[in-house]
C-alpha cells in the first residue's frame, strides 16, 4: 500500500469529542472526502472487519454475481428484497374543507348575482315593451291622421280655402326643347 504524506503538525486521525466520548470525522472540504487512518499506523486505513470476515464477505459477493450471470435467484436474495408498502399519504384536511366551503359560497353568491341581472334586466325589458306598445300606438294615430289629410275630399277643402280652382285645360310641354304642345288657360274661378 502507499501511504499519504501527512503534514508535520496535523494528524490525520479523528479527533475525540469531549461529551460523546466518539471520534468527530471531518465534514467540510477535501478533508471529508480523504481516508482517515490511525495515529500509530499511517499506511493503513481503519479496518474493523477481521480477514476471515473479509474473505467470506468476498466468497458470498462471488456467489450472488455467478448467480446472476446464471441467471439464478437465491433464497437469500429473495429474503432480503421485498416490495415496500407505499408511504401514507397524508393531506390536510382543513385547508382542503376550507376550500370546499370556499367554493360552495362563492358559487351561491355567484348565482344570487346572476338572479338579480337577470330580474333587473326583465323589468328593463317590460319596461321597453310597455314604451314600445305606447310608441306604436301613436304611430298608429299619426298614420290615420295622414291618411285623412291625404283623401281627396280633404285636399280639395284645403285648395278652396286656400284659393285654388280645378283646372279645366291640362297643358304639355316637351323637355328638351321647351316646345309648347298646347296653351294654358286660366282656370274659371268664382
Amino acid at each position: 500500500m502507499t501511504s499519504r504524506p501527512v503534514r508535520k503538525g496535523t494528524s490525520s486521525a479523528p479527533a475525540k469529542s469531549a461529551q460523546t466520548g466518539r471520534a468527530a470525522y471531518p465534514t467540510d472540504g477535501s478533508a471529508a472526502l480523504a481516508p482517515i487512518y490511525r495515529d500509530e499506523h499511517f499506511d493503513e486505513p481503519v479496518r474493523t472487519r477481521t480477514a476471515a470476515e473479509r474473505a467470506d464477505a468476498d466468497e458470498r459477493a462471488a456467489r450472488r454475481a455467478a448467480d446472476r450471470e446464471a441467471g439464478r435467484v437465491s433464497v437469500e436474495s429473495r429474503r432480503k428484497l421485498r416490495v415496500a408498502p407505499p408511504l401514507p399519504v397524508t393531506v390536510a384536511r382543513a385547508p382542503f374543507v376550507a376550500l370546499l366551503i370556499g367554493l360552495v359560497v362563492a358559487g351561491v353568491v355567484g348565482i344570487l348575482v346572476l338572479n338579480t341581472a337577470i330580474n333587473a334586466n326583465q323589468f328593463r325589458l317590460n319596461h321597453l315593451q310597455s314604451q314600445q306598445a305606447t310608441l306604436d300606438q301613436q304611430e298608429d294615430q299619426l298614420n290615420q291622421g295622414l291618411a285623412q289629410l291625404e283623401s281627396p275630399g280633404s285636399l280639395l277643402a284645403a285648395a278652396r280655402t286656400l284659393g285654388l280652382v280645378p283646372a279645366t285645360a291640362v297643358t304639355f310641354l316637351t323637355l328638351p326643347n321647351g316646345q309648347t304642345v298646347s296653351a294654358p288657360r286660366p282656370g274659371a274661378g268664382n
